[in-house]
């Protein structure tokens, strides 16, 4: 159904007419993140090392179109660096975008891509399958623009963002899956029109 939508927004954004000038822009971006783990033991008795963190540091860089006033596509590559895993994302968004005033736009978008974890610190002494995993990354993105001059924007958004990376943890007393689900990310940035 998710990817159904994308395939359909792509469609329509396509079909638009393009704005008089229609442009290219590069972005980065900084912040904060925070995601959701869980442990679920199969079997017997897994003693985590250590509590397992929670949040993180998000970087991300970002290259986009703008069809017209209001529709834009950007292809964005994050890493998100928590304690005791590290986290890689790319991903394609279809965005509309609302036009404030002359200086503000606000916008809100649909992402899908790929997400790679891998952990820093091994979460168990024992055997630990699957310390780095590859999943689908489907998510939604709000955020805004704000216009210093002709091609400088300060920008801001918040990204809810889904996946389902699971480590495989066997130690000797039993056996589990500890699973890094739902990820938001708060980035403040710059944008440039080239």
């Amino acid at each position: 159904m998710f990817f159904r939508l994308v395939a359909l927004l792509l469609a329509v954004s396509c079909s638009l007419p393009l704005s008089a000038e229609p442009s290219w822009f590069g972005g980065i971006a900084a912040g904060a993140g925070q995601h959701d783990t869980d442990l679920d033991i199969n079997s017997g008795t897994i003693d985590l090392l250590f509590e397992p963190s929670d949040d993180g540091d998000v970087i991300s860089f970002e290259l986009g179109y703008e069809f017209n006033d209001h529709w834009f596509a950007a292809l964005e590559y994050s890493l998100y660096d928590a304690d005791d895993s590290e986290l890689e994302n790319i991903a394609a968004s279809i965005n509309y975008q609302w036009r404030l005033s002359d200086k503000w736009k606000i916008y809100a978008g649909i992402l899908a891509g790929e997400s790679t974890l891998e952990w820093q610190e091994d979460p168990i002494f024992a055997t630990t399958i699957g310390k780095e995993n590859d999943e689908t990354l489907r998510g939604a993105q709000l955020g805004f623009k704000a216009s210093l001059n002709e091609r400088w924007s300060l920008t801001g958004k918040y990204q809810f963002l889904g996946m389902d990376h699971e480590t495989r943890l066997e130690p000797n007393t039993g056996s589990g899956d500890f699973t890094h689900e739902k990820f938001h990310f708060l980035t403040l940035g710059m944008q440039v029109a080239f």
